[in-house]
Order: structure tokens, then sequence, then C-alpha cells
């Protein structure tokens, strides 16, 4: 036979409800466009980044947030305790006690916000002011998010559907009535984050720009032409790239559809088959409450390397307590979005004892001093997160590509080679390798 070319073999994960229709998986690979037009195709797949070992804070916790802003410390928030690096000598310092996350069992994020002499700390539904001088560190209102927008924290308390502001410049500072809630749709907000100057309130189903108006009883008014029919469906997902927002998308007649900002409207960036993943995180049986939706407790972070925007979703098991039924993820694995290729990809981590994927171990990022960090989802541990690493922290990454179909209408198609173009062994020595084909129905792959 002769030689036939295996198009879009370097391309994104896209397996959707049905992978006799499409079964095209991309684990721990990323496409990178070959922006010459004269390379020996038009796609190649990269290697996603390894691990190295930074510090670890001798818990078995997960490390539920990490803030470089400001004056250049490295802060991380563990179970209930809030750490700093000292970056000179690499010890763990121990600023204090902070409220665990107890209705979420762990799972809630921890938001840091910087007004240049005090962090704000959000943990638990609680709220923290840490001097950035004296090191004390405050209770002072309860927060269930909070962000930094000029010279004030910005608190959300979604309960009460109140957006609070701190005293200007002064984060122990909370007068009871500085608060505004979001009027134009009255379902409850979700989520805020500060971009552009302006401040987005994401509710349930549809979401608000505000921007600094100097009202004086309230500084902060809505944008005319700010008003989105599209809110959020988890808390923690929002996350600012490439110049604008992203976040997993909740609206009155559904949800689960992943969003950019484009102005003040909401563009879907989530293919069918990435949504057919979300739908997959939501318990089956009678009776189960919406809440119990693992996509509720996705966590959102996104980074720049290379010239690629990375949007990561990673997904928690859902608490114990919504827990209906023993059923885990249909994949385990991280959704990861390029803004430079508008494509996705998966990430993962190889359980060799199991033999099974699991979510990877990075579920929090900050960036400084021309590191990527982040911590770990569970054992708290802190890693630099590196192109340059070819392991997981000394696990093996074992990467994966389900290619698309080659068929000839229903004819089945017989191949006695496959000739893969690729770099190995980077610094590692020999690496396994093995071709994997589908059977005669397109669904199981085996050796």
């Amino acid at each position: 036979m002769a030689l036939q070319k295996y198009p879009f073999f370097c391309g994104p994960t896209y397996q959707g409800r049905s992978i006799s229709i499409a079964s095209d998986r991309c684990i721990n690979f990323y496409p990178e466009q070959i922006e010459s037009g004269t390379g020996k195709n038009a796609f190649a797949l990269i290697g996603t980044p390894g691990l190295k070992k930074i510090c670890y804070t001798g818990k078995e916790e997960p490390i539920r947030g990490i803030c470089t802003i400001g004056a250049k410390r490295i802060l991380f928030a563990g179970y209930e305790t809030l750490y700093e690096l000292d970056s000179t000598t690499g010890d763990i310092l121990t600023l204090g006690s902070i409220a665990p996350d107890v209705e979420w069992e762990g799972l809630g994020a921890v938001q840091f916000a910087f007004n240049g002499n005090q962090y704000c700390i959000s943990s638990g539904g609680h709220g923290y002011i840490l001097d950035n001088s004296s090191d004390e560190l405050t209770e002072v209102i309860n927060m269930d998010s909070v962000t930094y927008l000029d010279g004030y924290f910005v608190a959300l308390n979604a309960s009460t559907r109140q957006v609070r502001l701190s005293g200007l410049w002064d984060g122990l500072e909370w007068d009871e009535l500085d608060f505004k809630e979001k009027d134009s749709s009255r379902d409850y907000p979700n989520a805020i984050i500060a971009d552009h100057g302006e401040l987005w309130v994401l509710g349930e189903q549809t979401s608000e720009v505000w921007y600094n108006s100097g009202n004086s009883d309230f500084p902060f008014d809505r944008v005319p032409s700010g008003r989105l029919d599209f809110g959020s469906a988890a808390r923690w997902a929002p996350a600012k790239l490439d110049n604008t927002l992203f976040w997993i998308g909740s609206d009155i007649r559904g949800n689960r559809v992943v969003y950019r900002a484009d102005g003040y409207q909401a563009k879907r960036i989530s293919t069918h088959a990435i949504e057919y993943f979300l739908n997959n995180m939501i318990p089956r049986p009678t009776g189960a409450s919406v809440t119990a939706a693992t996509t509720t407790f996705a966590i959102g972070w996104a980074y720049q390397e290379e010239g690629h925007g990375f949007y990561c979703i990673i997904l928690p098991e859902a608490p114990k307590k919504f827990q209906t039924d023993p059923r885990k993820y249909k994949h385990s694995t991280m959704l990861v979005y390029d803004a430079a290729t508008n494509l996705w990809h998966e990430r993962a981590w190889w359980n060799a004892a199991t033999g099974f994927f699991e979510p990877p171990r990075q579920r929090c990022h900050a960036y400084i001093w021309d590191h990527h960090l982040v911590g770990d989802r569970s054992n708290g541990h802190i890693y630099e997160q590196s192109l340059s690493y070819y392991d997981d922290a000394g696990d093996r990454i074992r990467r994966e590509r389900t290619g698309v179909h080659v068929s000839t209408g229903l004819k089945q198609q017989f191949f006695s080679s496959f000739a893969l173009d690729m770099e190995v062994a980077v610094g590692l020595g020999a690496i396994d390798s093995t071709l994997y084909g589908p059977d005669m129905f397109g669904k199981e792959y085996r050796p």
C-alpha cells in the first residue's frame, strides 16, 4: 500500500458523546502552530511542563491559594494555615490561622488581594487583613470572594447579596452601610473580579460590570451597557488571561459553557465535546441536588508561557456530603484552553500504582521572578512548573494522543506500519512508547 498521510494527528482534545464519531484525546500534550508556515506540519505536539519540589508544609493538606503580588512575597494557604516561603533561605514561615473551608471540605480556593500595604485574604467565608510591615493577621468581615480596585478592597458576601468596600487604603475599616447589591437581576451573586479598572459582579444567571463613578454614597455604579445575561457556574473558576476574563458560564436556560469576555459580551470558547465532559460531572441519581455538581467546585487558573495563554480548569471531586453515589469522573483530567490556538487539551497525573490518570497535582498558580509556582491539590507541596522539567517531581509523565478516525466509509482499514516523527528521551534516558489501535468498532483501544 502506498504511503498515506495522517491528517490532524497533531490536534486537540475532542472526544464527545460517541467516540465512533470523534475519538480525539490529547493528554499532557498541547498543539502548537508552526507560525512560519514552512515546517514539516502545520502543528506539532509539545509536551506539557513538569514539576520540581520547592517546599513542603509538613502536612498532608491542599494548597488552596498562592499570592506573589505586591511586595514580592510568596504567600500561600494550606487547609487552615497561612504560610510564607522565604525566598532567601527556602524556609516556610507560619503567619497565622485562617478558617478552613469546612462547608466544601477543603475544596474551596483562598483568594488574595493587595492594596500596597495590606493583604486581604478570603478563606472559608471569612476575611483577614495581613499587615505587610508587622505581619499581624487580623480577622475582619465575612466574605466569600475578594479583589482590589482603586484603593479599595472589594468583598462579596454571597448569602446577603452584598458587595462591600473597605476604607480607602485601609482594609481594617469596613463600614456596615458601605455596600451595594447587584440590582439588574435578583439572582444571587457568585463571584467578583476586577479587570481593566472595572468590577465584574458575576451572578448565578446574570452579571454586571461596575465602574468608579465617584458617587459619594457608594463609589461604584453599573456601566450603562454592562449587563450580561450570563452568570457563573463556579465561584472559583473566573480568571484573567489574554487581556480579558474567562469563566464557566450559567444562565436561566442552562449552564456549563466556557466563555471569554469580548467587551461586555460573553463569547463561547468551549466545544460541544468540552461541554459534554462538563455535564458528565453532574450526579444523576433521582433527587440529587444541583449543588452536587462537580463543576460547582471547579477552580480556574491561568498562566502564560512562550506565547501560549493557558486557562486551566481543575475539577475536584464533589464534597462527600453531596455525593449520592460512588461514581467518579468519566475522565480524571484537567481541561486546558490555549488562547494562542483556540484549542483544548487535557492534563493529568499518572498514578503508576493504580494504572489510571488522576487530576494533575497543580490546583493554583502564581508567577514571580521568572518562575511559575503551583500548589499541590492534597499533599502540602509547592512546586516550580517548567518546560525544562520532564517529570512530575519524580513521577513519570504519561502522555497520550488518540488521533482522529481514518476511514473509507464503513470499510475497515489495515496498516502494516506507522511512522511518527518525534524527539524522545530529552535528559531522561529511554522513554517507553506504545502504539494503540482501535477495534473494528473504533471504541476500545489496545496495543
